[in-house]
């Protein structure tokens, strides 16, 4: 005759500690007991990974702050290095145009300047002027009419004059992008336009201009109406300069007018 077999069964019980009277008991079987048991090490398993991996707890595990946090912070300097190169280069860049406006070239650096993603030519300095070598922009004339006063380093005159009528179109002499529109009280209206590989070029005394800061422009696209604006003026003309890297270029040299 088989023996029954007798299945075992648990009880969990809470009972007072002082009158062991029973408060509350469960009846739970020996399977029941072993899936409640990896329920909870599940659970705790999961949320010590969730505190490990998305809270600060993580920098208490030994060895994490060694690894990663050296990772970050190396990461972090790489990218401080590079706001301060930016910085640099930018606050370079404002001081050179500063001084393009101004005509104060006596301080002037006539080295290349550091400019992010800038392709500088090739170039020998010679009596405050840089004489760009290799491939040369293809710039045209800024506006029709005659050359009245030329360029002249020792007097300060960092450009051409060209005589022309009052509203005659101002265009610009290659491919660039606004840099400056506004009115100056010596120089009227002026606009400048930063071409590639170094190149500015500024038009002055405007009796108005038509392209704004920022404004994408193409070679011949007008952007100003000659005029005779400003303290420094005799007369209807413009006043046109071509700079290289900080430093003024004979624009007669440079364009066949």
């Amino acid at each position: 005759m088989k023996k029954k077999r007798i299945k075992k069964r648990y009880r969990i019980i809470i009972e007072d500690a002082y009158t062991l009277r029973i408060l509350k008991q469960w009846h739970i079987s020996p399977v029941l007991l072993s899936v409640s048991i990896v329920l909870v090490l599940g659970l705790w398993t999961a949320l010590l990974w969730f505190l490990i991996t998305y809270t600060p707890v993580r920098y208490w595990v030994l060895g994490y702050d060694e690894v990663k946090l050296r990772e970050k912070l190396v990461a972090l300097n790489k990218e401080v290095d590079s706001l301060i190169y930016m910085t640099q280069s930018c606050y370079v860049y404002v001081e050179k145009l500063r001084q393009v406006f101004s005509g104060d070239v006596d301080t002037l650096n006539l080295g290349n300047f550091p400019v992010d993603g800038e392709k500088i030519l090739g170039g020998v300095v010679s009596g405050g002027q840089s004489h760009p070598s290799g491939s040369m922009p293809s710039f045209i004339p800024p506006v029709d009419g005659f050359i009245t006063n030329t360029f002249n380093v020792e007097s300060r005159h960092f450009g051409i004059d060209i005589a022309t009528r009052e509203g005659n179109t101002v265009v610009a002499v290659e491919d660039g992008i606004v840099i400056f529109s506004d009115w100056t009280l010596n120089t009227g209206y002026v606009i400048a336009l930063a071409h590639e590989n170094g190149w500015i070029s500024v038009y002055k005394h405007n009796k108005a201009v038509l392209k704004e800061q920022g404004d994408i422009v193409k070679g011949g696209e007008p952007i100003a109406l000659a005029g005779a604006t400003g303290l420094l003026t005799k007369g209807t003309h413009l006043h046109f300069e071509l700079w290289y890297n900080g430093a003024p270029v004979d624009p007669m040299q440079v364009i066949l007018f």
